[in-house]
């Protein structure tokens, strides 16, 4: 009948050990440290946050990291195009903000 046979890919199901395994000690290492300075970012815009009482990327940022590394322990999702560009892009955004000029600009 020709029925094409599924996906036999092995994944580890945790995003940590996939990441291990795929790209070695540095792999596993550099995704953390940029993880590790996504938070850090967000924590250090506490003091402009504060100055203008909108708390609505923060708390967005503080979930959506929360909710990435806490789905990455039962799930490998990297696989999946659109999921890695979602991560690239939320990033992205949430370091975006305008400078006192009303200019945009990336920190």
């Amino acid at each position: 009948m020709e029925v094409p046979g599924g996906d036999e890919t092995i994944l580890a199901n945790n995003l940590y050990l996939e990441l291990l395994s795929g790209s070695g000690i540095l792999g596993l290492l550099s995704f953390l440290w940029v993880v590790w300075e996504f938070g850090r970012r967000i924590f250090s815009q506490r003091f402009r946050i504060e100055a203008d009482g909108d708390w609505t990327a923060a708390y967005f940022g503080i979930a959506y990291l929360t909710a990435w590394m806490a789905h990455g322990l039962v799930d490998y999702f990297f696989k999946f195009t659109p999921t890695f560009v979602l991560f690239w892009l939320i990033l992205g955004l949430l370091n975006f903000r305008p400078n006192a000029n009303g200019v945009s600009v990336c920190e």
